[in-house]
């Protein structure tokens, strides 16, 4: 979800280039789907009737872009800040490919997006000077946050299909992922309160995985609700 790292860099360091580097990075993530319907559209036998409609939309959101990033490069340095937008580019890429084919609900390409998506949130705090332990270790905290939320949620939706879950393997997937976890939180110079991320999520897992089945729109709010205590809890605390 696009929104927690943008609102986490945004709660962290509340300023011009922070919210100019948020819409680029928000008109970005908006645009990729008009895009890749413009794109299957050249090979369509028959026209799109809402092309238009389309087009107009990626060009207003390009301009978004454009403007926001000229405006981020003029109050930041453009060296500094697009290195991690550089550095998820191929994980961006290889999401696009995967909803070109459709699909976009295969495990891969949402591990992609899950470790993606925390770039616009290391651009923000490189941007307003923060150093590159704390940019990567934070980017990489909400990367093993992230690839949790999608284990379980995966989990609660083949469990609503009346499929085998896997819950071993889930908890398996939570306890590795509290190694580097700790590691990035202790040597990546980040809030104390970040610790008890992950083992908290843990205890989320062991406490919804006995509880009878929710339908995905129920695990979704419930991800959402988790999702913005951890950006308040780990924002205020810096």
């Amino acid at each position: 979800m696009i929104a927690e790292p943008l609102l986490l860099g945004l709660l962290i360091s509340p300023t011009w280039v922070s919210l100019t580097i948020s819409l680029f990075s928000f008109s970005l993530f908006l645009l990729r789907v008009p895009f890749l319907r413009l794109w299957k559209a050249r090979r369509m036998p028959s026209p799109d009737p809402q092309r238009r409609l389309v087009f107009i939309f990626t060009a207003g959101g390009g301009v978004v872009a454009f403007v926001t990033f000229v405006a981020s490069c003029r109050l930041a340095d453009p060296f500094i800040w697009l290195w991690p937008f550089v550095g998820a580019a191929p994980m961006a890429f290889g999401t696009l490919v995967y909803q070109d084919r459709g699909k976009t609900r295969h495990l891969f390409p949402e591990l992609l997006a899950a470790v993606a998506i925390g770039a616009p949130m290391s651009s923000i705090l490189l941007s307003n000077d923060f150093s590159w332990t704390v940019a990567l270790a934070l980017w990489g905290l909400i990367a093993c946050k992230s690839v949790s939320c999608i284990v379980f949620v995966r989990y609660q939706i083949r469990r609503s299909l009346q499929r085998p879950a896997g819950r071993g393997m889930m908890f398996v997937i939570h306890g590795l992922l509290l190694i580097p976890a700790t590691l990035l939180s202790i040597y990546g110079g980040l809030p104390s309160i970040t610790l008890w991320v992950l083992p908290l999520l843990g205890i989320r897992m062991g406490l919804f995985a006995g509880l009878p089945v929710r339908s995905a729109r129920q695990v979704g709010w419930i991800e959402v609700g988790i999702t913005f205590v951890f950006v308040i809890c780990v924002g205020l605390s810096f």
